[in-house]
């Protein structure tokens, strides 16, 4: 598998958000909280950020003016803002989808750095260990199974995973995002067939330090 060493790695580490998603306000209140508590415990990362260029994305909003205060506030200051409402096309049909929309709108910058690191910040950080185990040796590193199930396989739980650039740009070529609409498949599913699919090394761990939220059952769970 890929790896490196984070000293000499460079890398990009990018926190996917989705504020808007409704004009239901409650909907909102609630996705606010997420968001703002998910960016809170990314100070449990602080010793890293040092180690690589970080954007905060948002591809429901083209203004910070469109974002609450509370969000804004807890950003931290070293990250860029990426805002970008244009990058939602696939992301109203299928969420994984409009996460590799967002994704392929920063392919410029890919060349420039070594590693990819995908982070949802409507999650939060319980502990650093997958991190920190990561930038200690830099690889291509996935959560296995799913939020619920571990043993499953047949997926890489997506709130957090890392990758190199050279992976996830092949990743983003072969993925079909209008496959992924149509067929209702999910990211979790259709990037673990990718690394089968290509006999691509990976590593995996059963303990993402998350504490992830399902907006579609309203459930939270320990990933």
């Amino acid at each position: 598998m890929p790896i490196g060493d984070a000293s000499m790695s460079k890398i990009l580490f990018v926190n996917q958000a989705s504020y808007k998603t409704s004009d239901n306000p409650h909907v909102l209140e609630d996705r606010k909280k997420w968001i703002v508590d998910g960016l809170q415990s990314l100070q449990k990362l602080a010793n890293h950020f040092e180690k690589c260029d970080s954007i905060f994305m948002d591809n429901t909003v083209d203004s910070v003016d469109e974002l609450p205060k509370e969000i804004l506030i807890n950003i931290p200051e070293s990250f860029d803002i990426v805002l970008d409402s244009s990058l939602n096309q696939y992301g109203k049909i299928n969420s994984g989808a409009g996460n590799l929309e967002m994704t392929r709108s920063l392919l410029d910058k890919f060349d420039k750095y070594d590693f990819y690191i995908h982070h949802e910040p409507r999650s939060v950080i319980r502990h650093s260990k997958m991190f920190d185990s990561f930038f200690e040796n830099p690889r291509d590193y996935f959560r296995i199974g799913s939020c619920t199930d571990a043993k499953d396989m047949n997926q890489f739980w997506t709130g957090t995973y890392f990758t190199s650039t050279s992976n996830m740009k092949r990743f983003l070529e072969w993925a079909n995002l209008d496959q992924m609409c149509n067929q209702r498949i999910s990211i979790e599913y259709h990037i673990k067939a990718f690394f089968d699919t290509n006999n691509t090394p990976f590593d995996t761990t059963t303990d993402a330090g998350i504490l992830w939220h399902d907006k579609h059952n309203n459930e939270t769970y320990e990933v």
